[in-house]
């Protein structure tokens, strides 16, 4: 009898020790790469992400002259990304940036006025047509702080410039008919 209690003691122990053991796989998910295509702006680090994961938005940094339009799966930004959506792929991500508007004034300095024109960043600034001034010969527009004459082939940049008319008094001949 005594053996017969130590067989069952000892199978009873052999039971919940084979019990105790975790015999589970562990699955380990794929990591995908995420990467971003910013266009010019500020680097985006790439984010490894678990399968079946969504991520959190990037800050996009800055990119001087435009303002963030958002991340898309394209690069002709037709589809934006949702970041509540569960990562199935590696992808990238591009970065739209929308131009900033800025506008030109234009003092004419007694001449008929020239309505101010808004521009995008980084668009040719393409000049009015000259004002005029009874009297006068218009000469350009220029710079008033640098006196330095404006050319055409400027690109709109951050500032909204003003720029100055100068005139020199015209030169006039007057012929006279007698009979």
């Amino acid at each position: 009898m005594k053996k017969m209690l130590k067989l069952v003691m000892v199978l009873l122990i052999v039971m919940f020790v084979s019990g105790c053991e975790d015999n589970s796989v562990i699955v380990e998910k794929e990591k995908y790469f995420v990467t971003y295509e910013t266009d010019g702006g500020e680097t985006v680090v790439a984010y490894q992400v678990e399968e079946g994961r969504s991520f959190t938005e990037p800050d996009a940094g800055d990119k001087l002259g435009y303002t963030f339009g958002g991340y898309y799966l394209d690069d002709s930004f037709n589809e934006s990304y949702d970041f509540t959506r569960a990562v199935v792929e590696a992808f990238t991500l591009y970065t739209k940036w929308i131009p900033d508007e800025f506008s030109i004034s234009f003092e004419t300095n007694g001449g008929n006025i020239i309505d101010d024109i808004s521009l995008d960043f980084g668009s040719d600034i393409v000049m009015p047509e000259d004002p005029e001034k009874e009297g006068y010969v218009f000469l350009g527009w220029f710079d008033e702080d640098l006196l330095v004459e404006v050319n055409s082939e400027l690109i709109m940049g951050t500032e909204e410039p003003t720029y100055y008319a100068k005139w020199e008094p015209g030169i006039f001949t007057r012929t006279f008919e007698t009979n």
